[in-house]
Parts: structure tokens; C-alpha cells; sequence
């Protein structure tokens, strides 16, 4: 009995000795993170350290100190501190679980040492100055699931490796300086639902692997410098919802298996040199609220599916080579705001049931070859603010319904084979005569080689 009683006291005592060693270690481990964040404010400008007044070691980092949240264990989880103006070094906060320093005035490059940070789950440095490449080092932080590096000065090529931070759902490196091609890795972000590399000088095709990303509901490249065709694997995103390929270098035509992604509410693919014919299966897109494919090199007639898409505000198809006419179906878009399709070869009249888009602020047909009579129901669109119709082949009378449209303030009709006195009812139209000094119309607003008495 008395050798067991002496075994026990010396487990117990044992144990306190653990206990306490442990307990000394996360006490020093605590310190440590204050004392990091502490070294790093006395680096700073005095300006940024009258913003960091409540970081003291008088003070609890975990309740006082500003933007700071820490875990159960007292350890430093969250830094949020943007615009106060931070500049850098923080690797050593390994038990940091989510980083903001965006909108501050950060520069240099981003520090190798934040690939030590692999509790992340979440890391904000946009709206910084920021420059260099990103580090190959950040792809060592598996757990992390929004990254946004965002409107900064960051350069060279997106890293192959960023194919291993396997748990993203939001990559957002957009307005930077990336170059060369987007890495095929990144096909195995499958968990990625927002995707954003705009506004940087991306080249080559788009890869193929982008088709892995089934869970993305935005996905953004506008304005680099992509070229080829949009690749087919791109319909296999079903969850899709906002698409903008726009302002680049594409390719070849639009696929016909776009009309497989039947949740988009956006399709921007505007400022490109895509050409062929609109495909009908876009009228399948019964979702779209917004669609913008001028700027591109667009043949033969717009598709009489168009008018399935009754869901959409606004329909941009301007700077084109579309030709035929334009289809009745159209009317069907009575949720439209903003009609577009100047600058084609479009040709015969405006429909006159043009008249139901009870919703349009802006109609724009310029720069066609449409030809008979400005058909009088345009009067019932008493939302219009712009009505342009200038250089096609119009005749006849200007129409005295126009006069029912109080809130224009933009009327082109010059360069037409317009006739007849200009109807007195028009000196209604106030806004118009605010923009345009409608009260005093000369020849520049209709040209007078057609107008008569």
C-alpha cells in the first residue's frame, strides 16, 4: 500500500509538472503574439501609430486592442485593421485564422513569411500598394478560403502552384499587373465560387480545366489581353450566373452549347473579335438580365429566340454586322430599359409594336439602313430619355407622338430623308429643350436638306 501511495504521489506531481510546463508554454505563446504586433507598430510612421493607441502592453491584447479578435485560447485569430495605414511583417501570428490590411497604403512586396500563417482561412491585402509577384510561398496555405489580392501593383505570372489552395471559394487578383497565360492548375479550385481576374495583362487561350469549376456562380476576365476561341468546357458551369469574357482578344464564334448555362443572369462578352451568328440557343437564357455583345464582328440576323429573354433590362448588340431585320419577337421584352443595336446593317422598318417596351429609358437604332416611317407608338414610350435614330434611311413625317415624351433630353434625327413641318408640340419636350435648347432647333439637330415648310 505504501509503495502504491508513493507511486501516485510521484504521477501527481508528474502531471503538475506537465501541467505547468504546458501552461507556460501557451502563456509565452500569447505573449509572443503581442509582442509581434507590438514590434511591428513601433516599425511604423507616427501616423499609423496614433491610429494603433489602444496596441499597449498596459492593455489586454484580446478586448482592447483595435481590430484584434482572438480564440478560446487567447491566442490572436483576426487582425482587421484596414485603413490605418500598416505596412508589413507578420509571419510569426501562426495562429492567425483570418488577415485584413486591405485599403491601407501598403507597399514592397507581400512577405515570403506569410506562407507560415496555415491556419488561414481568410486573407485580405487588396487596395493596397503592393508590387512583385505573389509569393510562391502563399500556396503552403491549404486551409485558406478567400483570397483577395485585389487593386494592387502585383506583377509576373499568376503561380502554377495556386492549384493547391484546394478549399478556396473567392479568388479575387483583379486591377494588377499580372502577365502571361492563366495557370491550368487552377482548374482544381473546385470548391471556388467567385473568380475574379480582371483588369491585368493576361494572354493566351483560356484553359480547358476551367470546365472543373462547377461551383462558380461569377467568373470575371474582362479587360487582359485573352485570345482563342471561348472554350466549350465552359457550359459545364451550370451554376453560373454572371459571365464577362469582355474587352479581349476572343475568337471564332459564340458556342451554341452556351444556352446549357441556364442561370446566367450577366453575359458581357462585348469588345472582342468574336464573329459568326449569334447562336439561337441564347434564347434559352431565360434568366439574363443583361447581355452585351457589341464590339465584335456579329453576322447574318439577330435570332428570333431573343425574344425568350424576358427577364432582360438591358440588350447591347451595337458595333456589329448584323444584318436583316429586327425581329417582332423583340417586343416581347417588356422588362427592357435599354435597347442598343445602332451601328449594323439592319435593315426594313422599326416594328411599330416597338411601342409596348412601356419600360425603355434608351432606344438606339443609329447608323443602320432602317428605312419607311418613325412609327408613332414610339409616343407610348413616355420612360424614354434618349431616342437616337440618326443616319438610316427614314421618311416621312416626324411623328406628333413624340411630343408625349417629357423626360427626353436627347433627340437625333439628322442625316434621314425626314419631310414636313416640325410639329409645334415638340416645345412640350422641357427636359429636351434644357439639353438640346429645343426652342431654338437649326439644322444641326434634323438637317434641313429633308425638312420642308
Amino acid at each position: 500500500m505504501i509503495a502504491i501511495a508513493i507511486l501516485l504521489v510521484h504521477l501527481l506531481s508528474t502531471f503538475q509538472i506537465i501541467n505547468a510546463a504546458a501552461s507556460e508554454m501557451h502563456t509565452n505563446a500569447v505573449r509572443d503574439d503581442g509582442k509581434a504586433l507590438l514590434a511591428w507598430k513601433a516599425s511604423l510612421d507616427n501616423n499609423s501609430r496614433l491610429k494603433l493607441s489602444s496596441w499597449s502592453a498596459l492593455e489586454n491584447s484580446c478586448t482592447n486592442w483595435t481590430g484584434i479578435q482572438c480564440n478560446k485560447a487567447g491566442r490572436i485569430k483576426v487582425i482587421n485593421i484596414t485603413s490605418s495605414g500598416i505596412k508589413e511583417e507578420i509571419g510569426k501570428l501562426t495562429s492567425l485564422q483570418h488577415l485584413d490590411l486591405s485599403e491601407n497604403h501598403l507597399t514592397n512586396q507581400i512577405p515570403r513569411s506569410i506562407g507560415n500563417l496555415d491556419n488561414l482561412t481568410g486573407l485580405h491585402f487588396f487596395k493596397n500598394s503592393l508590387s512583385g509577384p505573389i509569393p510562391e510561398e502563399i500556396v503552403n496555405l491549404i486551409s485558406l478560403e478567400d483570397l483577395d489580392l485585389s487593386t494592387n501593383n502585383l506583377t509576373n505570372q499568376i503561380p502554377q502552384s495556386i492549384g493547391n489552395l484546394s478549399n478556396l471559394n473567392i479568388l479575387f487578383l483583379y486591377e494588377n499587373s499580372l502577365s502571361g497565360p492563366i495557370p491550368e492548375e487552377i482548374g482544381k479550385l473546385t470548391f471556388l465560387e467567385h473568380l475574379d481576374l480582371s483588369e491585368n495583362h493576361l494572354t493566351n487561350q483560356i484553359p480547358q480545366s476551367i470546365g472543373n469549376l462547377d461551383n462558380l456562380t461569377s467568373f470575371h476576365f474582362f479587360k487582359n489581353f485573352l485570345s482563342g476561341p471561348i472554350p466549350e468546357e465552359i457550359v459545364n458551369i451550370i451554376s453560373l450566373e454572371d459571365l464577362d469574357l469582355s474587352t479581349n482578344n476572343l475568337t471564332n464564334q459564340i458556342p451554341q452549347s452556351i444556352g446549357n448555362l441556364s442561370n446566367l443572369n450577366i453575359l458581357f462578352l462585348y469588345k472582342n473579335s468574336l464573329f459568326g451568328p449569334i447562336p439561337e440557343e441564347i434564347g434559352k437564357l431565360t434568366s439574363l438580365e443583361h447581355l452585351d455583345l457589341s464590339e465584335n464582328h456579329l453576322t447574318n440576323q439577330i435570332p428570333r429566340s431573343i425574344g425568350n429573354l424576358d427577364n432582360l433590362t438591358s440588350l447591347h448588340f451595337f458595333k456589329n454586322s448584323l444584318s436583316g431585320p429586327i425581329p417582332e419577337e423583340i417586343v416581347n421584352l417588356i422588362s427592357l430599359e435599354d435597347l442598343d443595336l445602332s451601328t449594323n446593317n439592319l435593315t426594313n422598318q422599326i416594328p411599330f409594336s416597338i411601342g409596348n417596351l412601356r419600360k425603355l429609358s434608351f432606344l438606339h437604332l443609329y447608323q443602320n439602313n432602317l428605312t419607311r416611317h418613325i412609327p408613332s407608338s414610339i409616343g407610348n414610350l413616355t420612360n424614354l430619355r434618349e431616342l437616337i435614330l440618326q443616319q438610316n434611311k427614314l421618311y416621312g413625317a416626324i411623328p406628333r407622338e413624340l411630343e408625349k415624351l417629357k423626360l427626353m433630353a436627347d433627340l437625333r434625327l439628322f442625316m434621314n430623308q425626314l419631310s414636313g413641318p416640325l410639329p409645334m408640340e415638340f416645345n412640350n419636350i422641357t427636359h429636351l429643350q434644357k439639353v438640346r435648347n429645343f426652342s431654338k432647333l437649326s439644322c444641326w439637330s434634323f438637317t434641313t436638306k429633308y425638312l420642308q415648310g
